[in-house]
């Protein structure tokens, strides 16, 4: 008799602990999403603000699958013949230690699906395009986020900057002091992203000459 005493105790008392810990363990969780913030402006970050992708090193192919990475990206994946809305391009160096790397055709694009990101790229020439059926602002962390390439202040992919290596955005050849993931991508832009040692001179594109109608 005794032990069924003691064992309906211990099993109440494991009941009443089990309830307190549930709300604790929703309020940690709750308060690990609150955290994660835009680190300029301090508000919620968007998914894309978060560096999502491979953290290996160059050269990085296009994905064999689109999907993961427009989602990373927030992009909805469009019919080929969607009405457009907005239609401009932007240009897009990647150089690491002096050498560039080559940005893959068909990122953000699903050929399986028949469709297109917003944000994709058509050939290898670096060239952006943002092809949207409504009018609004494209990131370059998006199009990190896209391609599955690790992005940050801190790193390009697996590399990483250090007291010696340094990871630089240029815009139409001015230095972009901001969180590169929040440059906005505007028409005939040319970005360059800048990776190498620190005291390394990189002639940086300043210019790129677009196709005409582009």
């Amino acid at each position: 008799m005794l032990d069924k005493v003691q064992s309906r105790t211990a099993m109440a008392v494991s009941a009443a602990l089990l309830a307190l810990a549930v709300p604790q363990v929703q309020a940690v969780s709750a308060l690990g999403a609150a955290t994660v913030r835009d680190q300029e402006t301090g508000a919620p970050a968007a998914p894309w603000q978060r560096p999502s992708g491979r953290t290996t090193l160059p050269p990085w192919p296009a994905p064999k699958d689109a999907r993961p990475g427009m989602r990373a990206a927030g992009l909805p994946l469009l019919s080929e013949d969607a009405k457009l809305a907005q239609h401009i391009h932007a240009h897009l160096d990647v150089i690491v230690n002096g050498k560039p790397v080559v940005v893959p055709a068909d990122i953000g694009i699903d050929r399986k699906r028949h469709g297109v990101s917003p944000l994709h790229t058509h050939d290898t020439t670096g060239v952006l395009h943002i092809e949207s059926t409504k009018k609004e602002d494209f990131y370059l962390g998006q199009f990190f986020n896209e391609w599955q390439v690790s992005f940050s202040r801190k790193n390009l992919g697996g590399l990483r900057t250090s007291r010696t290596r340094v990871l630089k955005v240029h815009v139409n050849g001015a230095l972009y002091k901001g969180d590169p993931r929040n440059l906005k991508l505007r028409a005939h832009d040319q970005i360059a992203v800048v990776y190498g040692k620190a005291r390394s001179r990189v002639k940086v594109p300043g210019h790129y000459e677009f196709p005409p109608g582009a």
